[in-house]
């Protein structure tokens, strides 16, 4: 492609790249290792081949965040006075939207909450409930004795979202109803409200349409 015109105009070609089982072991951490390798090869120039731990990085956020000083302290007071709530942050691409969540997370009005932080991209889409997975996945690692506090449905139907889960119930038949596993993510929810939590999920254009 590089030495080749294409109706007069020259074409580059970023790629990510990630290999089984050397840098993943599942399907979906494939995707995502990949995917995050692209995006490193784009922020390193044109033409880049990133590959996972080789490529340079650029520090993002910048630094510095000038003129959100209004939207960091409405956010932050939003989040501090509801004990429910969605906060939305929208905006045109590269308006630095990313950069005001991650200034909004490292506030010190917000250390008392218990962060959970999903990031998606375009491979997420097609990824059935991925933001809750990924939830699950990091809850289980920090608390793994909440499953104890599931109902056995409850534990069945989680499961279903990793076969051959050893913390979860598996029956190895995952025949998935979406009302079910809805209410056993409520429940599960539920359990985690000892302490206030916050759920960040970035890129939300890119959820899966069951999400």
């Amino acid at each position: 492609v590089r030495y080749h015109e294409f109706s007069k105009q020259k074409i580059s070609i970023s790629a990510g790249v990630a290999g089984f089982p050397e840098h993943a072991k599942s399907l979906e951490d494939l995707f995502k290792l990949a995917d995050q390798s692209l995006y490193n090869a784009k922020r390193s120039g044109k033409a880049q081949v990133g590959v996972p731990g080789r490529t340079k990085v650029l520090k993002i956020p910048t630094p510095n965040m000038v003129g959100r000083e209004l939207e960091l302290s409405t956010s932050v007071n939003f989040l501090k006075s509801h004990n429910k709530g969605i906060l939305l942050i929208t905006g045109e691409t590269g308006i630095g939207k990313t950069r005001l969540l991650k200034e909004i997370l490292k506030t010190n009005a917000l250390n008392s909450l218990e962060k959970y932080e999903v990031i998606l991209s375009p491979l997420t889409t097609s990824i059935m409930l991925f933001p809750f997975r990924e939830i699950l996945r990091e809850d289980l690692h920090r608390n793994p004795e909440i499953i104890d506090k599931l109902t056995l449905p409850s534990r069945k139907e989680l499961a279903k979202l990793f076969p051959h889960s050893k913390t979860l119930e598996d029956d190895e038949i995952y025949v998935v109803d979406k009302y079910s596993l809805f209410e056993s993510f409520s429940e599960y929810i539920e359990a985690l409200t000892q302490n206030k939590i916050l759920f960040v999920i970035e890129n939300l254009q890119w959820a899966d349409r069951y999400s």
